[in-house]
């Protein structure tokens, strides 16, 4: 052999063990001398190609690669290779035939197999692709990408349990599968275990610590977690290496607003606008932050701004739906619900808001129906306890007619549904409450028919199935027409109401027992305004009597701060002791007048059948209607409402007015 063929031959030779050894440039640097020189081995020409895709620098490939297959038409490197190329340009029916032709010279090639599965998944037909992922693991069974492939497609088809394996059969070949430690992360978030989540996105930055997508998403990880200081951190560690990363600003605006801070999530979310000024998810967001300043104007014309660019997106028509109804406009918050449900009619926010709104309008048939959606939402409403047993669906037979019936919602919730237990009564049933400690007293002493446990009792409670006690609305029909119950159903002990007696026997005016304020949290949303600043009731303060607080827990240090605390009970101190409702309920009944804002108190009070005056915020809570100054929920309440939005001071003029006229009748003397 000649000496010049020899010499060609060690320059192949070295090309290729520089490659293996990356010494990417020395290699590059022989190959393209080797074709300078006029080389017709089509492996140079392929090889050569292979590392200008490891650079990424995709400018010559397509040549490169089409001249080796003019020099070898049976060269399925080469062919393989191409179809990369042409996926990366978009053309995937070329990328097909070149795949096709590749492994019609090698059926037993599985990076073709696996690469020819990524460009079916591409064009939709993820069954082939799975066929070919797997197919290229029978061929290579440690072949790390080809599982990491096929978890990728199993999860575009919802097979998240399997894709989970997959993944994790991919790290276990290659510990250093960044991607797949990500994607890993990814479908735990999608299951909710976010803690789990976290583990992941940590093992991929640890081998590549400067992952973008993976520091936003643990960030996103501990967002959900509520680790909200450590969500700041890997958000804006995501910012320093891309400070342009749309979602990241986007998603540091949720966890300030999260946190209260308003003003610094208005501006990343108007941040992330200004790189792009369609990214309607971030009017989106804009419009909650000023819903939640109560800058209703500026909430609306965010949501608009995001539907002008998105007229199909769901979020901001829900939400826009939502601020309708806030602002009174029942007709077009109700046109918005169902316009998402046409578009989507599995959306669970927009069929419970339906639920709300159908409830508060007084269709109770189809809104109990739909209130069913209040289970499905991101943060589902729960019973207190999960029990052993299967949850009755209220048509089949009972064995016995026993029914073990489990709370739900807040105290005040519990109060007004009672009702449904005296109701299940007379149907016939036997019926076990599973209730919070706090209330067996007041129901013992009202004599509601029902064996009573504790929600530590309920979580081994078996034997007989379950129903929420607010399921039971539905089942029993409630409504206006049929309140079920109209008389009083809950009675305080007999001994506890004449020991409280005895106190307000000692004070020289009628007594009018208060309450301003319910759980802050349950007001974050629909239910902002409800409650009052205690300060507020100052404008009745004048009359001839005195008055007893019932606010306990939220809202009670606001009577630090009261203007007329002079006007309080001198017992108020002993009061504010109480802890138990039976208690309260044998206060409540030796007042004259109990004057409350939407809480656990007006119930109770509506339960005992005293006479109650209950303030509501412009637009309440569905279980109290839109107009009617009472309720048949509870026949001795009478409602105030607000006429204007945040306007207290004109329903405090109004119930001084009423506290004239009971003064002027000598009902308070």
């Amino acid at each position: 052999m000649d000496s010049n063929f020899n010499s060609i031959l060690e320059m192949e030779t070295k090309a290729l063990d520089f490659a293996k050894v990356g010494r990417y440039k020395e290699s590059e640097d022989l190959y393209r001398y080797l074709i300078k020189l006029g080389s017709k081995n089509s492996i140079v020409y392929t090889n050569l190609a292979a590392l200008m895709q490891i650079k990424n620098d995709r400018s010559n490939i397509i040549i490169l690669l089409k001249r080796a297959i003019s020099l070898d038409p049976n060269l399925p490197q080469a062919h393989s290779n191409l179809g990369l190329e042409l996926v990366n340009i978009g053309e995937l029916d070329n990328a097909i035939n070149s795949y096709k032709q590749a492994l019609k010279l090698d059926p037993h090639y599985a990076e073709a197999h696996n690469n020819f599965g990524q460009v079916m998944e591409l064009k939709g037909n993820l069954n082939k692709a799975l066929n070919c992922y797997q197919k290229a693991i029978d061929l290579k069974p440690n072949y790390s990408e080809a599982y990491f492939n096929l978890g990728n497609a199993l999860k575009e088809k919802k097979e998240i349990y399997k894709a989970i394996d997959k993944y994790q059969t991919a790290i276990k070949l290659n510990p250093n599968f960044v991607q797949a430690y990500n994607n890993l992360g990814i479908l735990l978030y999608e299951k909710s275990e976010y803690s789990e989540a976290v583990k992941n996105y940590k093992l991929a930055l640890k081998i590549e610590p400067n992952f973008v997508v993976a520091l936003c998403n643990l960030g996103n990880s501990y967002y959900e977690l509520k680790a909200y200081t450590k969500s700041i951190h890997a958000y804006k560690k995501a910012l320093q290496i891309n400070p342009n990363f749309i979602e990241v600003l986007n998603n540091l605006g949720n966890v300030y607003k999260d946190i209260g801070n308003y003003d610094e999530a208005i501006g990343y979310y108007k941040s992330s606008l200004l790189l792009n000024k369609n990214f309607y998810q971030a009017y989106c967001n804009l419009g909650k932050i000023y819903q939640k300043k109560d800058n209703l104007i500026l909430s609306r014309k965010s949501y608009l701004s995001a539907l002008n660019i998105n007229n199909t997106h769901l979020e901001s028509l829900n939400n826009l739906g939502i601020l309708n109804q806030l602002e009174g406009k029942i007709d077009d918050a109700l046109s918005l619900f169902l316009k998402c449900l046409e578009l989507e009619p599995n959306f669970p926010d927009a069929n419970l808001n339906l639920a709300y709104l159908q409830l508060l309008i007084g269709d109770y048939e189809n809104g109990f129906i739909n209130y069913e959606w209040r289970k499905k939402v991101k943060t589902p409403i729960k019973v207190h306890c999960k029990v052993l047993s299967e949850e009755w669906n209220g048509k089949e037979k009972l064995s016995g007619n026993k029914l073990l019936v489990i709370s739900e919602q807040g105290l005040g919730d519990n109060f007004q549904f009672m009702r449904n237990l005296i109701g299940m009564k007379k149907l016939g049933y036997e019926i076990t409450y599973c209730v919070p400690k706090k209330l067996h007293s007041i129901m013992i002493s009202s004599k509601i028919n029902a064996k009573l446990i504790t929600l530590d009792q309920g979580k081994s409670f078996n034997g007989i199935k379950w129903i929420s006690i607010v399921d039971l609305c539905k089942l029993l029909k409630i409504s206006a027409q049929n309140p079920l119950i109209e008389e009083p159903y809950i009675f305080p002990s007999g001994e506890l109401i004449s020991k409280w007696k005895n106190y307000f026997d000692n004070e020289k005016n009628d007594i009018i027992g208060i309450n301003w304020q319910g759980n802050p949290e349950v007001e974050k949303e629909n239910l902002k305004g409800r409650s009052i600043p205690l300060n507020e009731f100052s404008k009745i303060a004048e009359n001839d009597f005195k008055f007893l607080s019932l606010q306990k827990g939220y809202g009670s240090d606001q009577m630090l701060n009261c203007k007329f605390a002079n006007k309080f009970v001198s017992f108020q101190n002993e009061v504010n002791k109480i802890k138990d409702f039976n208690e309260t309920a044998a206060m409540i009944q030796n007042c004259r007048l109990i004057i409350t804002s939407d809480s656990c108190v007006a119930h109770l009070a509506g339960a005992m059948g005293k006479e109650t005056w209950l303030l509501l915020h412009f637009v309440p809570d569905w279980r109290w209607g839109l107009s009617e100054e009472s309720t048949f929920w509870y026949p001795s309440l009478r409602i105030f409402r607000q006429r204007k939005r945040n306007d207290w001071k004109d329903v405090f003029g109004r119930v001084k007015i009423e506290l004239d006229n009971l003064k002027k009748d000598e009902k308070i003397k």
